[in-house]
Order: structure tokens, then sequence, then C-alpha cells
């Protein structure tokens, strides 16, 4: 199910043109590499929000208008093998009531929502 984008307290769907994904990397663990399987593993921890803008075209006399807004129930997720989709054997959650999120992954990879 696609989170909903909330703005003054409705709800949209999520399609929209601009989604900004704003997260901070922070690690687990001291930056030392652990074996796993005979690979290296590096573990990350990614404490962010999804966010967007919402834009209201100008109507007549009225002015275009643009505000920040946000996701609830986006699928956020470490993209291991960088397909940009949120694989079944990638590390996801999902964003709270105000967009906020925090991803645990084993693997270091691009985040995508």
């Amino acid at each position: 199910m696609p989170g909903k984008f909330i703005h003054r307290k409705k709800a949209f769907n999520s399609l929209l043109i601009l989604v900004a994904l704003t997260a901070i990397l922070t690690r687990t663990n001291p930056p030392t590499l652990a074996e796993k399987g005979g690979e290296k593993v590096v573990p990350m921890t990614v404490r962010g929000y999804v966010a967007g803008t919402y834009f209201t075209p100008p109507a007549g006399s009225v002015p275009s208008t643009t505000s920040a807004s946000y996701f609830v129930n986006a699928t956020v997720c470490a993209d291991l093998n960088n397909n940009a989709v949120c694989d079944a054997d990638e590390a996801s959650t999902t964003t709270d009531s105000r967009g906020r999120f925090v991803l645990h992954s084993l693997k270091q990879g691009p985040v995508i929502a």
C-alpha cells in the first residue's frame, strides 16, 4: 500500500512530482568491518524523514502557493542491489505519522523511498 501524502490535515495519494528524502547516516557500531559468510559487512542506521512540496497553481487572481509536506506510511529501504526497488531481502521500514523513519541495515547501500 502506498504511503499517504499529508498536507494541512488532508490525505492525498503519494504520486507527486517532487519527493525529497532527507536522512542522516550514522553507524550502529564503530567503523570496523565484521565478517559474515566470507563477505565484509558494514552495518548502518539511517534516521530521517520523507517530505515533499505541495504546489497549488495560480487560479485567476489567486497566486500559486507551495508548502512543505510529508509522507505517512511510506516504505523506505536500503537498495543493496541498486535496482531502485525495495526487494524482500533488503532492510526496510515505514514512515510514522510525521514522515519520520529509522532504518537499520546490516549492509550499506542507497536509501530509497
